[in-house]
């Protein structure tokens, strides 16, 4: 194609893009692609390519973007450095969006040949923290090291400390002695964050996608462990602390009373965030602080009130809306409810919500964990609660599935197997007894055992 033709294809394209036209741009480009393949220009081509996978990354076409960036073409090509990172760095976070964590490490690696010098501290970053958002950091290694030394070179200090935390994101789940040389060795200037994650880390057994992670209350977990110690099965186990407390020196998950407060950057090495709100929900949804392996920990609290306690809420429909849709934009396949009470209705909304606008089958929860934990409510006290449960589990594909109640009988275990029949993907069920001394004894529930030990 003549430059004069080019030149106007490519300002109609900038034109179309800046209008946020992004379907009308990428029916413009594979014209103007097409013509170019008729008389083969290299740089053209490589323009064209660029583009393409711009616009369709816009449109949100992420399997059809990675297919075109995969797709050969008849003749040669040319890019520049700089698009080639960006495509390779689209590539990952769009391969991220799929669930296809080879090509997120493949696309990661392009980026970083493409770029040269302190640029490919921001690839290193941005690889790194993919990873955490799908809890893969067991794959950071080689950009964790990177970014760390990458940092050490170009005297980029929050580089070196961003890099040791994803190397103690990555001994987390797979402990390596190696890696936690090098952050010992590499930490001569002390930084409390790392100092504390570290001897956290090692002093950890390591977290995977299934178990439950450090400080995750016992109840989430359908398997109970071994002969559990009473202070192992309280929800306020998180080092012993009150929940909520800023000021508590050990539970660094917190996220505070006041708007201004958000999780700790410590939160990153936990698997745990606790959040009294949906605004402070809303504050902790970055990748810094949820990752797929992250278990929020959710109970509605009051306003203050005028002696200055708060009061404890019940999840109403209008929460459970918010709900739903704040952590539909998280990575987040953990949740833990707790409350009063639920209002009829509210766990659907909330099912409804956090899986709007995903193709059919897509989302799946690994846990859901309901705590009817402030009152003498529970679970038998309306007809609505017990079929709302197995609708949540159902819609949401859970894979584990745990209640905290004051009451549970036959009837009980026996409507919510039948209501659970559609819930292939039910992998486990426990049902706890609240109670005063906060031991939270496992109760039986033979029917839905069965359900689960078929599928």
């Amino acid at each position: 194609m003549d430059t004069v033709r080019f030149n106007k294809h490519m300002e109609a394209i900038g034109e179309l893009q800046q209008a946020g036209s992004h379907a009308a741009c990428l029916d413009a480009i594979r014209a103007m692609r097409s013509e170019i393949l008729a008389a083969p220009d290299p740089a053209q081509l490589g323009w064209a390519r660029f583009y393409e996978l711009r616009a369709l990354f816009e449109l949100g076409r992420h399997d059809e973007a990675l297919a075109a960036l995969a797709r050969p073409e008849p003749v040669g090509y040319v890019i520049g450095a700089r698009n080639a990172a960006w495509m390779s760095s689209v590539a990952s976070e769009m391969a991220m969006n799929l669930g296809r964590i080879d090509d997120l490490v493949r696309h990661g690696r392009a980026c970083l040949e493409s770029r040269s010098g302190a640029d490919r501290i921001l690839c290193c970053e941005t690889v790194c923290n993919l990873l955490w958002v799908v809890g893969r950091d067991d794959l950071n290694r080689e950009f964790a090291t990177e970014l760390v030394e990458l940092g050490r070179r170009h005297d980029d200090r929050p580089a070196v400390v961003r890099g040791l935390h994803a190397i103690l994101d990555a001994c987390a789940i797979a402990p390596d002695p190696d890696l936690l040389a090098l952050v010992r060795r590499t930490e001569t200037a002390p930084d409390e964050d790392i100092a504390a994650r570290l001897a956290s880390v090692a002093a950890t057994p390591p977290a995977t996608s299934i178990a439950p992670g450090p400080g995750e209350p016992r109840f989430l977990s359908a398997a109970p462990a071994a002969s559990p110690a009473p202070a192992e099965l309280s929800l306020t186990r998180c080092d012993g602390q009150a929940w909520f407390d800023p000021d508590s020196p050990h539970d660094r998950r917190v996220v505070g009373l006041e708007p201004a407060v958000a999780a700790s950057p410590l939160a990153r090495g936990y698997a745990s965030v606790e959040v009294d709100s949906i605004e402070h929900l809303r504050v902790s949804a970055k990748p810094e602080t949820i990752g797929g392996h992250t278990t929020i920990i959710f109970q509605q609290w009051g306003p203050p009130a005028s002696d200055g306690g708060r009061p404890y809420f019940w999840l109403d429909r209008a929460t459970a809306s918010e709900l739903g849709a704040t952590l539909r934009r998280t990575p987040a396949r953990r949740l833990m409810l707790l409350f009063t009470t639920v209002q009829d209705g509210a766990l659907r909304i909330l099912a409804d919500a956090l899986i709007d606008g995903r193709p059919a089958g897509d989302f799946r929860m690994e846990t859901l964990a309901l705590a009817w934990y402030f009152s003498g409510d529970d679970i038998t006290d309306d007809d609505h609660h017990v079929a709302d449960v197995a609708y949540a589990a159902t819609r949401l594909q859970v894979r584990r599935l745990s209640v905290l109640t004051g009451g549970w009988n036959a009837a009980c275990d026996r409507r919510l197997a039948a209501e659970l029949s559609a819930a292939t993907t039910l992998e486990s069920f426990a049902v706890f007894a609240k109670d005063e001394a906060h031991t939270w004894p496992q109760l039986t529930a033979p029917l839905v055992d069965a359900l689960v030990g078929r599928s």
